[in-house]
């Protein structure tokens, strides 16, 4: 292990301090604005109200099949029953959606201080910096918890082979007691966190894995260290339990098909290059993607200067940093062999590229840089931190304007409805993504509602009966890719009313004859379809 750098208390104070604002930022953005722009944050509200409410709706039961089981969604799901109990579904899921803004930074703090003995606050004001990227904006708080929680089992796992390394040049004496017994307390303790990574999120857990296992040809004596392995057959086991259940489920539960293509899609390199940027980017605003390059230039600097401190060091902390190494060289390999998509499963590639971000900062060692690096990256941390909430908080309050009025027009939904939702403009001026994809899911949070965009797979543990109104959805109806709508193709009496979203301040689109405007406020449009009565179950 590193040295740990002399900080008077004071000097200890101010950037911890500074680093507690910056959270209480997070806070704000999560809860102090009515609209968030987070994509499928409004969905997740939906479905924890839904599942919540299941078994005493006799509506949601004729449409839907509540079925859960052991998997990568779990956690997320447990945490959304527990909070909604407390705080109700939008509070719960904005609870969510904060719970790894504020874990993961405090997890790379961690990692720095169990890895080098000293832990800067700057390292994790610039953390907060990149938690808040694209995969934030398009609400993927169950994968980000993952990855918090994988960083605190990278960081075990570093501490494992860190132990068994030292266990090996000391073959007796009080120093290989000492190390075995750090040994054996890293192994009880990864062996039952591995689990719950894989049970946060089941990519986190494959990341997690799959970096310890390039670890292991770190140098030396890589061929034993291949039996520390085995820590992670707990986490392995609860997958193959998950998949065994998964499988049997195909064939006893109802399917749907999704709207996202089949098969793997592979972008091309200029695509896959531009993915680098996500970390930060938020907006369309332009200065979040300055930060994200200001930030990878401070990592890369730092990590050139650590390996070449460490590449040929023969000292513990020397042989951790070249595993660390070897776990991210094997995230880069990855992320440039993988597709983008799997089927439904999006953004393959670009979640790789945090955690790479991520480990990489971990890894930087104090005694490396310097204290003048150390403290100019520091310093980098909390700049990059401050002007990242900066840019979200402004473009936060510029969003309330884009978004006026769903509220109010969703209120005029009434229960037992089936809802049409047809986005024709489902981006923001401001935030990146599709910000008012899933804003329909919102009717579900207050009564039983039967919407046209649910997820049916394991992670919502939802999925539809056979006579629920999505099967007869045409093909090409995907609500994130909707630039215009083929009224032809939509079967009209199967919904009584139909929520249109454009941009604030378009013309009224056209509607067949057989649907009467309900409420139009800003660029919510509701329409009544005449020709159906309410289901009365």
């Amino acid at each position: 292990m590193s040295q740990p750098t002399r900080t008077t208390p004071y000097g200890i104070a101010r950037p911890a301090f500074v680093f507690a604002l910056l959270l209480s930022a997070e806070v704000f953005i999560f809860f102090g604005f009515d609209a968030l722009p987070f994509m499928d944050l409004p969905a997740h509200a939906g479905l924890i109200a839904l599942r919540h409410r299941y078994f005493d709706s006799p509506f949601d039961q004729i449409y839907f099949v509540f079925a859960p089981h052991l998997g990568p969604y779990s956690v997320f799901r447990s945490l959304g029953e527990v909070l909604d109990a407390q705080i109700g579904p939008v509070s719960a899921v904005r609870s969510l959606g904060l719970l790894p803004a504020i874990s993961t930074p405090l997890a790379v703090l961690w990692a720095r201080r169990r890895m080098h003995g000293v832990s800067h606050a700057g390292f994790g004001a610039m953390t907060v910096a990149v938690s808040f990227g694209l995969m934030t904006v398009f609400g993927f708080a169950s994968y980000l918890f993952g990855l918090s929680v994988s960083i605190i089992a990278f960081t075990l796992w570093l501490e494992l082979v860190g132990s068994d390394e030292e266990a090996v040049r000391n073959p007796s004496g009080p120093l290989r007691t000492d190390a075995r017994r750090r040994r054996l307390r890293a192994a009880v303790f990864l062996s039952c966190l591995s689990p719950l990574v894989f049970l946060s999120h089941g990519h986190a857990f494959l990341i997690v894995l799959f970096a310890s296992c390039a670890s292991v040809a770190a140098p030396p004596r890589r061929a034993r260290r291949t039996l520390l392995l085995s820590v992670y057959i707990p986490g392995c086991a609860v997958a193959a339990y998950s998949a065994i259940q998964e499988r049997a489920s195909e064939s006893s539960l109802p399917t749907l098909v999704s709207c996202r293509a089949s098969g793997m899609h592979f972008q091309g390199l200029g695509d896959k290059l531009s993915l680098l940027l996500t970390p930060t980017l938020m907006t369309r605003l332009g200065p979040d993607v300055l930060v994200g390059l200001v930030i990878w230039g401070a990592v890369a600097v730092g990590s050139v200067r650590t390996l070449r401190a460490t590449w040929r060091g023969q000292t513990i902390a020397d042989f951790q940093s070249r595993a660390l190494a070897f776990g991210v060289l094997s995230l880069i390999c990855a992320f440039a062999c993988l597709p983008h998509t799997i089927g439904w499963f999006g953004f393959v590639d670009g979640r790789l590229v945090l955690p790479i971000l991520l480990f990489a900062i971990i890894g930087l060692r104090p005694d490396a840089l310097g204290d003048r690096l150390s403290r100019m990256i520091g310093y980098v941390g909390f700049a990059m931190g401050a002007l990242q909430l900066t840019i979200v908080l402004v473009a936060s309050s510029i969003f309330q304007g884009e978004a006026r009025g769903y509220l109010d027009v969703l209120a005029h939904v009434p229960a037992r409805a089936r809802l049409l939702n047809l986005p024709i403009e489902p981006n923001s001026r401001v935030f990146t993504g599709h910000p008012f994809v899933h804003y329909d899911s919102l009717a579900l949070v207050d009564h039983p509602v039967l919407v046209s965009d649910i997820w049916y797979h394991q992670g919502t543990a939802v999925y539809p009966r056979q006579g629920n109104p999505a099967y007869r959805l045409p093909p090409n109806y995907c609500e994130s890719d909707m630039e215009s709508v083929d009224w032809a193709s939509l079967r009209l009496d199967d919904w009584d009313f139909v929520l249109i979203r454009q941009r604030p301040g378009d013309l009224a689109p056209y509607v067949p004859p057989t649907l009467g405007l309900v409420t139009h406020q800003g660029g919510w449009w509701l329409w009544r379809n005449a020709s159906r009565t309410l289901d009365s179950g």
